[in-house]
């Protein structure tokens, strides 16, 4: 139990922004593009644990000193610092095994790019990036921007400017609704909280979701998308965006939720209600109209 916890198979649910490019060309039940973006979303996986693990062994100190951390696996010593490393190793070698194969499979040499980034990216995250207030965000963000070329990459399917937009734009908003939360509890043994306080936050937050929601009707009215997707009614699933960021905003600003945003999603019915409601209306305008 304890070392599936240092891996942290719940933030695996992130990895899912693989299958985005697919699911928005209309290939999702094509079986042979199906499996590839599977095999990605387990090559996410793995390298994604091993940054767990490195990030746990960097912040080990600061963690044990950490009423909340403490209780992680290698803080509380329930796993060795040795294991931690042998684990990060056999992850990474299960990634790059899966990767050859993959590679081999799609005979596409350009999906070691985004792979490779995301690594890199993530070890300087843990090691130095983290540290500093606004480029940790933009790190995470762009994270998922890289799971999504990679999805659009070993699928052959071209990735959107708008995926791309709303990816960044909506986990961006995420990561940043993340530090208000820790704002909120005092929380010290980030670096990188220096740069954030509660007003800041707050406004911050506001102009994502602004944002966020602006462009996301400027998608669902778009000319191209209309003819893509093959309805006029796309403007229609604005208000499950809506619905859902007001919710989360108020979660974190007035119940003061501190968990982590895939937690947070994962126990609220109504965050839940919305993303189902959307993604259904999104499979219908898709795969049934």
């Amino acid at each position: 139990m304890n070392y599936l916890q240092l891996l942290r198979p719940i933030q695996w649910i992130k990895n899912l922004f693989v299958f985005a490019p697919l699911f928005f060309s209309r290939h999702l039940l094509e079986a042979s593009l199906f499996l590839h973006a599977l095999s990605i979303f387990l090559i996410f996986c793995l390298v994604s644990s091993s940054v767990y693990c490195l990030n746990d062994m960097v912040d080990l100190e600061a963690d044990k000193a950490n009423p909340q951390k403490c209780m992680r696996p290698l803080a509380s010593g329930a796993i060795s610092l040795l294991a931690a490393k042998c684990i990060m190793v056999i992850c990474l070698f299960f990634a790059s095994a899966l990767l050859l194969f993959t590679y081999k499979w799609t005979e596409n040499p350009q999906l070691v790019l985004p792979i490779a980034t995301y690594l890199v990216l993530n070890i300087a995250y843990s090691l130095w990036l983290k540290n500093h207030a606004i480029v940790d965000i933009v790190c995470i963000a762009t994270g998922f921007v890289l799971r999504v070329l990679a999805g659009g990459l070993t699928t052959g399917i071209w990735v959107s400017h708008w995926i791309i937009i709303m990816t960044f734009l909506l986990t961006l908003f995420l990561a940043l609704a993340k530090r208000m939360s820790e704002t909120e509890l005092g929380n010290t043994s980030r670096k990188s909280m220096a740069g954030y306080n509660r007003p800041f936050a707050y406004a911050a937050l506001s102009v994502m979701a602004s944002i966020i929601i602006v462009c996301y009707i400027l998608y669902t009215i778009d000319s191209d998308v209309i003819l893509h997707i093959g309805t006029p009614y796309l403007y229609t699933t604005s208000i499950w965006v809506l619905a859902g960021l007001l919710r989360y905003m108020q979660l974190i600003m007035v119940f003061h939720s501190n968990e982590g945003p895939t937690t947070i999603i994962l126990r609220d019915p109504f965050l839940i209600g919305c993303g189902v409601v959307w993604m259904l209306c999104f499979v219908v305008f898709i795969y049934m109209l």
